[in-house]
């Protein structure tokens, strides 16, 4: 009779499990990515340094052949290029700047401290064509609230509290010993590669 009973209810016993499984896969799947976001709030904790860094953030105005420096890795390099955005229409502006380091350092307050060193030289020209130069660098830190939303690959950096306008950074690799991130809207560019 127990065996009777049993051939009974085996079939019935098995769809139950078989349908059970998919609700079990999505219990294993939401374990799993629950532990990565974690993981991965934990694996940007810490200090990075650039070792790339790559923008277009050159205003080269009336530069009938304007350089592309979205390639050249930045960290350390000199670039010169000219623009004609002054008041003085028939001398071109000359610009020289550098990145000597960028840093970030993650903090479990939800805070990030971003440090640069950098140079900047500008000769520019007034009204009457009179040459002015400027130079500008050093260390710069600022600390600033940052999100993680891991789930979509994104690093928030709040630049004004006030307004609480972020800049979203799409997190292209992070591991315990590297980090790489990007930024990419309007025409403006900028791609960051750290390491720890």
């Amino acid at each position: 009779m127990k065996t009777k009973l049993l051939l009974m209810l085996l079939p019935i016993m098995l769809l139950f499990a078989g349908s059970c499984s998919g609700l079990l896969d999505d219990l294993i799947e939401e374990a799993e990515g629950e532990y990565d976001e974690k993981r991965a709030e934990v694996q940007i904790l810490g200090k990075w340094n650039a070792y790339e860094y790559y923008s277009n953030d050159f205003y080269q105005e009336g530069v009938s052949n304007p350089k592309d420096f979205s390639t050249v890795n930045q960290v350390g390099v000199l670039l010169k290029y000219e623009s004609r955005s002054g008041s003085c229409s028939t001398k071109m502006e000359q610009f020289e700047q550098r990145l000597d380091h960028f840093k970030l350092e993650f903090r479990v307050s939800d805070k990030v401290i971003l440090e640069t060193k950098d140079y900047f030289k500008a000769t520019t020209y007034d009204n009457e064509c009179t040459a002015r130069t400027d130079t500008d660098g050093g260390v710069d830190k600022e600390e600033l609230p940052y999100r993680l939303d891991a789930a979509n690959g994104m690093l928030y950096l709040t630049e004004d509290e006030d307004t609480n306008y972020e800049v979203g950074f799409q997190i292209l690799n992070l591991t315990d010993d590297n980090l790489h991130i990007r930024y990419d809207s309007n025409g403006e560019f900028i791609d960051i590669k750290l390491r720890r």
